[in-house]
């Protein structure tokens, strides 16, 4: 869906947006799964809108958006069971007036690494599955943010650190697949 030097770009932003939290993580400046989610999409909604503005053809077509929404533990999350949803909209913008072409979204679960309460997590991806089958849980740990189909988690009875390597996706990787619309829901727009 976004052209390719726009992807590559989109994917650089990600990736710092991820390194800038996982510094904060490393200087304990963070505490909970909660107050992670709520950085790390601060950052990439701050470094997505920059680079689209900073790169932006204006001779083009189309505009893009990406939008990251963070559900609140106490008021949001317990009616979608995801923590967070990201969306990508297309705008044809040809005829001078900008409408929505194509929205695709996903629906992101957040946990930490040590993270052992499975019945709450089991609830949450079946929770998931009822709004839409393109749902994940992302893990947060020192070394990065990695992302893991919520259909492989059930496979690996609940148990995300039981998910093969070759079946987690680094955050870069995940957003790249969604910038190609390899993953999200099309029409589903959070």
């Amino acid at each position: 869906m976004i052209p390719e030097r726009m992807r590559e770009i989109l994917v650089g932003a990600v990736k710092a947006a991820e390194q800038s939290t996982l510094k904060d993580i490393a200087l304990v400046d963070l505490s909970g799964e909660e107050n992670i989610t709520i950085d790390l999409l601060k950052a990439i909604k701050i470094l997505c809108l920059q680079a689209f503005e900073k790169h932006k053809d204006n001779s083009g077509r189309f505009n893009y958006e990406v939008t990251a929404r963070e559900f609140p533990k106490r008021t949001m999350e317990p009616m979608v069971s995801a923590d967070f949803a990201i969306s990508l909209r297309k705008y044809d913008v040809w005829s001078g007036t900008e409408h929505l072409e194509k929205v695709k979204s996903v629906l992101v679960q957040a946990k930490l690494p040590e993270s052992s309460d499975y019945k709450r997590l089991i609830k949450q991806i079946n929770d998931m599955g009822q709004i839409s089958d393109e749902s994940y849980v992302a893990v947060y740990d020192f070394t990065g943010v990695y992302i893991v189909k919520s259909t492989d988690v059930i496979e690996s009875g609940y148990r995300v650190k039981n998910v093969t390597v070759d079946k987690r996706l680094s955050l870069g990787d995940f957003f790249s697949d969604i910038f190609i619309c390899h993953r999200g829901k099309v029409g589903f727009g959070c």
